[in-house]
């Protein structure tokens, strides 16, 4: 601090980047700004930040990314933190990842040229490997193995990538397959410390916020040589996790901002024209005459250059593909570039379709189905839009089946099963394979023929009839664990209020039914059991067991609980985990469910009034009144099921049976 400021020259730029530490303060993770310039050692807190950068930061348009790992209960914690970088760095979010996504010491870095995020990473063995992040699924996907370690990796606007190794040599690599060219040393002997660097606009210098021989310094890289030149030490020592150009500093003399920067792509076309006016003043305020140079820039790729005098209207014909764009343009003269007028987000080409709304499922007794929705009227970024363009396709999401690439509503379908299956659509509205919308999904509804009781799930495979509704944070809500086999709700971040919904099952009115379950938690949880005639929280109508403590400590418990319906119908049962208290809560378990028929709601039990008479191979059961009478062979087939007046008579072959009466059983032999 305090050294004397000197002229900027006209190709010193602003710099933005999260700091990881500095000398003085270790713990503040913020973003900081500073500038090329050699006599200039301010740095400006822009924001501080909660994340602590130890697996790198990028930044991507409007968003900036931080990803942190950091040791917590029960090993590391894996978090990407993501901020407006449009709203001065506001947390947008913090989402959990894994050790298959990121890694501490990582050297991340974005490529403008194809919106990717590439990053180098320690492998599996000694060396790094090199690949790219998926941050919509947070996953990681190898490209190839590093024939070096780097310390410090950035792209340039076209694409070019440039790395410094650990031992200070810069090297060119092929974002395509991890090729690495060497070009140069640095002349730097770095610490192993993570760093952070990134290109200057023309695509011919390196800025690297390097930590070398124990202190912060900022270097420029001329990536046709690999030589570094020393800029200036860092004021506090600082170290950096990343690094973007934040603007150009611009001299008194320089030009000012282009004023009435306006676009025209006329009917959803590509190739088009940006047009301004040319300053009349310069960056200090002062009257600007005679002729000015100017470029324009789409994304920061330059696609036109001219000249012309103060005041004149330009016009710049270019193309661009289809999407959101920033338009920059930067004009010049004998004594540098002077400021840059913008539009940001400006949507080019067709604009994508807004989501169809009020989509709705109907499927009468024979399956046949009619879906039905309202098409969107607008495009989602406010830019060309034509209704008559856009097409509609069906999903079946039962059988992930396309039925339809140009659907219109009302929709027909047909779907059939022979057993439980949960059956909604999406439909997603799109002009091309390349302009589409989101999918929406409609209501669900079970189709097939429902189950039957009694009825057992002991959970040891998967079945994808029984329904999850979850709150807005997947990953913690119920999960059917494969190598358990059961079912598991793990979150103490947020209050639960999650449901897990069974396939539809028949029951009668009349009788009474039991659900049996076994459950366990880790620490205290809540749950209660409800009833509904649909696959949907807004069905669970019927409380079957109101909200009650789960507090077993790991251990497993089974609980019952008696029910009926009012009318006859197909029914689902919800689990309702609706644990409020996320300090006092982490994991509930579900396992082992049991639907059985208890009999007529007027008896309890018959089977003892029940006589069975077996009379050579003719087996007759004669209850003392109306009761469901059922026939099992001995490996489970049913033979017989009736819930009609008895006595029930049937001939047998000979072996072992069972018969039930009001589900209660009792074992037979016929000779």
């Amino acid at each position: 601090m305090g050294a004397a400021l000197q002229p900027a020259s006209a190709t010193d730029y602003y710099l933005c980047g999260q700091r990881s530490y500095s000398v003085s303060d270790s713990q503040t993770f913020g973003i900081f700004r500073f500038d090329t310039t050699s006599g200039n050692s301010s740095m400006t807190q822009v924001k501080e930040l909660l994340s602590d950068p130890t697996a790198g930061g990028v930044k991507t348009g409007d968003r900036y990314y931080a990803f942190s790992v950091t040791p917590g209960d029960y090993g590391d914690d894996y978090y990407m933190y993501v901020y407006d970088a449009a709203d001065n760095y506001t947390l947008i979010t913090r989402a959990a990842a894994s050790s298959y996504f990121m890694s501490e010491g990582q050297v991340p870095a974005y490529n403008p040229a194809d919106g990717k995020i590439y990053v180098a990473y320690a492998g599996s063995n000694y060396g790094m490997q090199f690949g790219t992040l998926d941050l919509s699924d947070r996953s990681r996907s190898k490209i190839a193995d590093l024939d070096t370690e780097v310390l410090v990796m950035a792209f340039d606007n076209t694409g070019n990538l440039y790395a410094v190794t650990t031992t200070g040599y810069l090297y060119g690599i092929n974002p395509a397959n991890g090729d690495m060219t060497y070009i140069g040393s640095t002349g730097v002997s770095p610490d192993e410390y993570s760093q952070a660097a990134c290109m200057s606009p023309d695509g011919r210098t390196l800025y690297w916020a390097a930590y070398a021989g124990g202190n912060g310094a900022l270097y420029s890289v001329d990536v046709t040589t690999g030589r570094a030149a020393k800029i200036k030490d860092m004021p506090d020592g600082e170290l950096f996790a990343s690094l973007w150009i934040d603007g150009t500093v611009v001299l008194p003399g320089c030009p000012g901002p282009a004023t009435a920067l306006t676009v025209d792509f006329p009917g959803g076309a590509l190739s088009g024209n940006v047009t301004f006016t040319l300053p009349t003043v310069r960056h200090d305020g002062a009257a600007l005459t005679g002729n000015l140079d100017y470029e324009v820039f789409i994304d920061g790729i330059p696609v036109g250059t001219g000249s012309g005098a103060a005041g004149t209207q330009q016009s710049v014909a270019c193309s661009a593909t289809n999407g959101k764009h920033d338009i920059k343009v930067v004009c010049s003269n004998s004594d540098g570039e002077g400021d840059s007028a913008e539009l940001k987000g400006v949507f080019i080409g067709k604009d994508t379709p807004g989501y169809a709304t009020d989509i709705h499922l109907a499927v009468d007794a024979s399956g046949n189905v009619t879906l039905t929705w309202e098409a969107p009227a607008e495009g989602v970024n406010g830019g060309y839009f034509n209704p008559s363009e856009v097409k509609y396709k069906v999903v079946r999401m039962a059988d992930d089946a396309v039925v339809s690439a140009d659907a219109v509503s009302p929709f027909a379908d047909t779907f059939a099963s022979e057993r439980p299956a949960k059956l909604f659509y999406t439909v997603t509205p799109y002009i091309t394979d390349e302009i589409y919308g989101l999918p929406m999904p409609s209501n669900k509804v079970m189709v097939g023929e429902p189950l039957g009781i009694p009825y057992s799930e002991d959970f040891t495979s998967y079945d994808d009839a029984f329904t999850i509704e979850m709150r807005d944070d997947p990953g913690h809500s119920w999960e059917w664990q494969y190598d358990f086999g059961y079912y598991r709700i793990y979150n103490n971040d947020t209050v639960k209020d999650d449901w897990l919904i069974t396939p539809y099952m028949a029951l009668e009115a009349g009788y009474q039914y039991n659900v049996a379950f076994d459950t366990r938690s880790l620490a205290k949880e809540n749950m209660r059991v409800c009833l509904g005639t649909a696959p949907e929280s807004q069905a669970m109508t019927q409380v079957i067991a109101d909200s009650f403590p789960v507090d077993t400590d790991n251990d497993w418990q089974t609980l019952n609980y008696t029910f009926t319906v009012p009318v006859s119908g197909n029914y689902h049962i919800g689990f309702h985990a609706n644990s409020d208290d996320p300090t006092s809560n982490l994991a509930l378990y579900l396992d082992n469910l049991h639907v059985t028929n208890q009999g007529l709601t007027s008896v309890a039990s018959i089977l003892a009034d029940a006589q069975i008479a077996v009379n050579g191979r003719d087996l007759t059961v004669t209850p003392s009144g109306l009761a469901r009478i059922a026939v099992y062979t001995a490996d489970g087939r049913t033979l017989y099921n009736t819930a009609t007046a008895a006595p029930l008579s049937v001939h047998l072959t000979p072996g072992v049976y069972v018969v039930t009466v009001n589900d209660a059983p009792r074992k037979v032999i016929v000779k």
